[in-house]
C-alpha cells in the first residue's frame, strides 16, 4: 500500500463512527467535484467513474442506516440519499454539471451538520450516557 492510501486506511481505521460518517461525506463532495471537473474536459469515462463512486458511498450510507434509532430522521436521510442517487444518475447521462453541483452542495451541508453533531457529542462536558448513532 502506497503512503497516501495507507494513511487514508489508518485513519478510517482508527476514526470514531461519527469521524467515518464525515469522511464518507467528505467522499461523496470529493467524487462529486472530480467528476464535474471531468465532466467540463469531456472525459466521459472518468465522470463515469467518479459519479460511481459517490453513489456507492451513498449506497453505503443509505445501508447503514438504522430505523430502531431514530425513525424519523433515518426516513428522511433515506429519502434524501434515493434522490442524490437519482440525481448522479441522470445528470451523469444527460452531462448535466447543475444537478451535480446541486448534489455536491447538498452532501457538503449535511457533512458540516455531522461535524457540527460529533464534535458536540464528543465534548468533555457532553452526558456521562452514550449517544446512539443513526449509521451502523
Amino acid at each position: 500500500m502506497y503512503g497516501r492510501n495507507k494513511y487514508r486506511q489508518t485513519q478510517a481505521d482508527t476514526a470514531t463512527s461519527g469521524e467515518l460518517v464525515v469522511m464518507l461525506y467528505d467522499g461523496i463532495v470529493r467524487f462529486v467535484g472530480e467528476a464535474m471537473t471531468a465532466m467540463e474536459a469531456d472525459d466521459v469515462k472518468t465522470v463515469g467513474m467518479k459519479t460511481t463512486r459517490a453513489i456507492d458511498i451513498i449506497a453505503y450510507l443509505q445501508s447503514t442506516l438504522r430505523e430502531d434509532v431514530a425513525p424519523e430522521l433515518v426516513a428522511a436521510l433515506d429519502r434524501v440519499y434515493c434522490s442524490w442517487t437519482a440525481i448522479l444518475v441522470g445528470a451523469n447521462l444527460d452531462k448535466d454539471r447543475d444537478a451535480m453541483d446541486a448534489v455536491r452542495a447538498q452532501a457538503d451541508d449535511l457533512r458540516s451538520a455531522w461535524e457540527t453533531a460529533r464534535l458536540e457529542a464528543e465534548k468533555p462536558n457532553a452526558e456521562a450516557k452514550p449517544k446512539a448513532s443513526v449509521a451502523r
